[in-house]
Formats: structure tokens, C-alpha cells, sequence
């Protein structure tokens, strides 16, 4: 899935996919690391000036110097599962640029599970 859209003379991130399935997590496995990739599609610097995640258990991280044009990078998600219920999750990270289009939004998603709730 690709997020983003090509416009001549402008400065276009577009991320490889939008979407990072963790799969099956335990609620007391620790946290857990999603990466995003991105390129730069336009003809001048795009720069990512803000992350906001959906939820405080999700933590976005992302350069914080201009990407040239053809250049890649990578925005890094942390989830915490830590005091979260067992069950599917979704959460959604909006990335703001200084380009086309202002706004991205990506996706972590999967399924937690606890220890703990297996009577002994």
C-alpha cells in the first residue's frame, strides 16, 4: 500500500507501506518496534515536522532534518502493551510534513495476548 501522491515540482513523501501487522504480542512481552519506509519523491526537501499518535501506548519517532529529494528514511513506531487489555488493536500514527500532502496517517495493528490470564 502506498501513501502519497506525485506531483511535478513539489516535495512528495511516500511511504512503502502504511500498514505493520505485529501479530500475536504478550501484554507483558515489552515493547514492540515498527518501522516505516520512505522516499522522497519530489524535486525539493520534504521535512516531517510532527507525529501524533492515537493512543499514549504509541509512540512515533522520525528524523528530524530535511529528506533531499530521492532520499529515503524511516519514521519508527514503539507500541507498549504494558497495562493494555488483551484483545485486537489498531492504532494510527499521523505524520505532518512540510509537503504533498500535509498529513499521512500510518497503521500498527495485531493481537495481544496475556499470561496471566490462564488460572493456575
Amino acid at each position: 500500500m502506498v501513501a502519497g501522491a506525485h506531483a511535478s515540482g513539489s516535495h512528495t513523501l511516500v511511504f512503502a507501506d502504511t500498514i505493520c501487522d505485529m501479530g500475536y504480542i504478550a501484554t507483558d512481552g515489552g515493547r514492540q518496534l515498527c518501522t516505516f519506509e520512505c522516499i522522497n519523491q519530489g524535486d525539493a526537501p520534504v521535512s516531517i515536522v510532527g507525529a501524533r499518535s492515537s493512543c499514549g501506548c504509541t509512540v512515533p519517532s522520525y528524523p528530524t532534518t530535511p529528506i533531499q529529494p530521492g532520499e529515503k528514511a524511516v519514521v519508527t513506531v514503539t507500541y507498549d502493551p504494558a497495562g493494555r487489555p488483551a484483545g485486537e488493536f489498531e492504532k494510527t500514527i499521523t505524520i505532518v510534513t512540510t509537503g504533498t500532502p500535509r498529513e499521512l496517517r500510518l497503521h500498527i495493528k495485531g493481537e495481544a495476548f496475556s499470561m496471566r490470564s490462564t488460572p493456575y
